[in-house]
């Protein structure tokens, strides 16, 4: 099913069970689930807080993708968990 966002692309939701894992070797590894997933990032629903700025690891919990993201916002949600806005680094 495709979003209508107001962005410039299309954002497909998708719900993929993920690990967001911190970039400076942290033992801090949370798993997670995206929301919705575009080619230049993902919505993540996430237990922590995560700060703008900071960068994460997306692995897919199946192995099927791996990538690094910035994340662009977080957003704490009325059940407590916090909606994570990841922008894919494409270096």
């Amino acid at each position: 099913m495709r979003l209508p966002a107001g962005r410039m692309e299309d954002r497909a939701a998708i719900n993929v069970p993920v690990r967001l894992i911190p970039p400076d070797n942290s033992p801090h590894t949370e798993f997670a689930h995206t929301e919705n997933v575009s080619m230049h990032g993902a919505r993540v629903i996430a237990s922590e807080l995560w700060h703008t700025g900071k960068s994460a690891l997306v692995r897919s919990e199946a192995g099927q993708f791996e990538w690094t993201g910035r994340v662009v916002y977080c957003q704490r949600l009325p059940n407590g968990k916090f909606a994570v806005g990841l922008q894919r680094s494409l270096a």
